[in-house]
């Protein structure tokens, strides 16, 4: 499949602290490509979702029955960071509103967030003329990036790279790169926005 077969938005892998030029690439990439802009969050807390039998995990990664408060006071305020870093953003296109939306469908309305708990508004990017959404999602990061990148036909899946320090370290040699599990488990495109170099350190998102 090529890029141009594939009619849904770009999907970008964010979470709080993660250096602003991740989503900024892909906000960059989505208005170059005429596209809209999915932000998937996994919340980290979810990795026993993947333990669920056969036939409930796919839903339960992509639609959690439950978002506890904390996990979603951190999606608000992830999303309202990606409006502020998106504000910054510099493409060829008019400005464009977006809206924030978790992907439970137990919180309020169907799919989204309860009526005015979700930071949306103009100012969400230059150039993102089909705007940009924020989906909260539950299991093994790449396997829900792939699975929501699936469910929506996005043509590009855009991550960046693991972080510096012993901590980050760990978690990578233990589960491995997020870029790289997706580059084997499926067969959509990755780019991979390089954040280990101080220039693209000096703000985050949260």
């Amino acid at each position: 499949m090529s890029v141009s077969t594939m009619t849904g938005p770009i999907v970008a892998g964010v979470y709080p602290g993660q250096p602003v030029a991740v989503v900024q690439e892909a906000a960059a990439l989505a208005a170059r490509l005429d596209r809209a802009l999915l932000c998937g969050y996994v919340t980290p807390d979810s990795y026993l979702t993947e333990w669920e039998r056969a036939d409930l995990r796919r839903e339960a990664s992509l639609h959690p029955e439950s978002v506890g408060p904390d996990d979603e006071r951190l999606a608000i305020d992830l999303a309202a960071a990606i409006t502020d870093a998106l504000a910054d953003t510099r493409v060829e296109a008019a400005d464009a509103a977006g809206e924030a939306e978790a992907g439970a469908s137990g919180a309020g309305e169907p799919g989204g967030w309860p009526a005015g708990a979700g930071p949306s508004g103009g100012g969400m990017g230059r150039g993102l003329s089909n705007g940009w959404v924020l989906r909260i999602l539950a299991g093994d990061p790449s396997r829900a990036l792939a699975r929501v990148a699936e469910e929506v036909d996005a043509p590009l899946i855009v991550v960046g790279t693991h972080q510096s320090g012993f901590g980050h370290a760990v978690e990578e040699w233990l589960s491995g790169s997020v870029a790289v599990q997706l580059t084997r488990a499926q067969h959509r495109s990755v780019v991979v926005v390089p954040i280990g170099h101080a220039s693209r350190r000096t703000r985050t998102l949260g």
